[in-house]
């Protein structure tokens, strides 16, 4: 059973991130824990209590999600139809332009801590200025090179939802 690490110093931080297991001989091996890795964003599907599908991103989504081994994670996810600015300038956009760029894309990074069933990100830096300095829980079981998570209720839209997330593990290229 995995258990939860502290945030700590970078170098604990790796060492609690593994767990030692003896084998018959007295031989420690490490094992880093299975969320560790690049993940890449299948389904994003809020829902609200009355079982109705919630899609803010529209029906085509991507993203990604990175755990590594030494603490620190990364997302994000945006819709699949963005629209370019008018100019290449990000600087120089529409408020129309930035308007629905916030609203296409979420995008977040920081320390995590995880146990078996659930992590939660320690937000450090968010598109989303509210979210800087707080943590969100995902709740989450891997089935091979699936992940499925889960949020606790949520309001988005005013409207109180939980988001169903299916990622699909990125294979090493080594």
């Amino acid at each position: 059973m995995w258990t939860s690490w502290p945030v700590g110093s970078e170098s604990s931080a790796i060492l609690d991130l593994m767990t030692a297991t003896g084998d018959s001989h007295g031989q420690q091996a490490m094992t880093i824990h299975p969320i560790v890795g690049a993940w890449r964003l299948v389904k994003y599907e809020p829902q609200t209590p009355d079982a109705s599908k919630r899609l803010p991103f529209g029906g085509c989504v991507s993203g990604s999600l990175i755990y590594a081994a030494e603490g620190f994670m990364s997302v994000a996810i945006m819709s699949g139809n963005r629209t370019n600015f008018t100019s290449d300038d990000r600087l120089a956009g529409t408020p129309d332009e930035y308007a629905q760029a916030m609203k296409t894309y979420v995008s977040y990074c920081g320390r995590y801590s995880a146990d078996s069933d659930q992590v939660v990100h320690h937000i450090e830096l968010s598109q989303f200025p509210n979210w800087s300095g707080t943590e969100e829980v995902r709740f989450y079981s891997i089935d091979g090179e699936w992940m499925h998570m889960h949020t606790p209720p949520f309001v988005l839209g005013g409207i109180e939802q939980i988001a169903h997330i299916v990622w699909q593990r990125v294979p090493d290229n080594g």
